[in-house]
């Protein structure tokens, strides 16, 4: 069940049952990140270049709690919170997990200027375990590793603990979102992102530990 902080300058949508869905601020945000030693980081935009697109979400927190972040509100934050959650986020001594990394450093890094080191990219670590020899498409996607460690597809009765379910083709709503406000299906897949990609990370590191990767 998510247990969703949602951040933004309007109330949260409302829920159908199962999970929980709360107003946050960025101070809160930054508190709790501040107690962790590894959360989650992730982004949605409206296009795959990092130098001409929008920041639309942003997402960070663990299994406990996600904090989901409407950016296109930064205006309304206070700068000082705005400062710390980069701070927070450029810490080397705190380990932030992901899917395709690579591609949210660089939004990150074009729009906050941050700088994110200690990275636990599973999608990495799935190509190191397999040393390139799966070439089936989607192996390496978030919903190619959801199915394999944890047996799941994005639509299976185990996925419904998180109801309703949000599909992977909700992600192509953000190139056109615009400034309309988030759904609670855009909110729930954002709060998918933070869930996944810790649980697949944690059933990936005996796999590394025992060929000492």
């Amino acid at each position: 069940m998510y247990n969703i902080k949602f951040i933004a300058s309007y109330a949260p949508p409302k829920t159908m049952g199962g999970s929980i869905l709360e107003s946050s601020t960025l101070a809160e945000c930054n508190t709790y990140l501040k107690s962790l030693k590894r959360f989650t980081v992730d982004t949605e935009t409206n296009s795959l270049d990092p130098h001409q697109t929008k920041l639309i979400m942003v997402q960070v927190g663990d299994l406990k709690n996600q904090f989901v972040i409407d950016w296109r509100d930064i205006k309304t934050f206070k700068p000082t919170d705005v400062a710390e959650f980069i701070s927070i986020l450029n810490d080397k001594d705190k380990e932030k997990h992901g899917v395709n990394l690579a591609y949210d450093y660089k939004i990150m890094k074009h729009h906050l200027g941050i700088e994110m080191t200690n990275l636990k990219d599973s999608m990495i670590a799935e190509m190191i375990l397999k040393c390139g020899l799966s070439f089936k498409k989607g192996r390496y996607s978030l919903a190619g590793m959801t199915k394999k460690y944890l047996g799941w597809e994005f639509n299976s009765p185990q996925m419904t603990l998180f109801n309703p379910i949000a599909s992977k083709e909700t992600r192509t709503e953000f190139v056109t979102i615009g400034d309309a406000p988030f759904n609670l299906r855009q909110v729930e897949y954002g709060a998918g992102d933070v869930i996944w990609p810790l649980l697949i990370w944690d059933k990936q590191v005996p796999q590394i530990e025992e060929f000492n990767l």
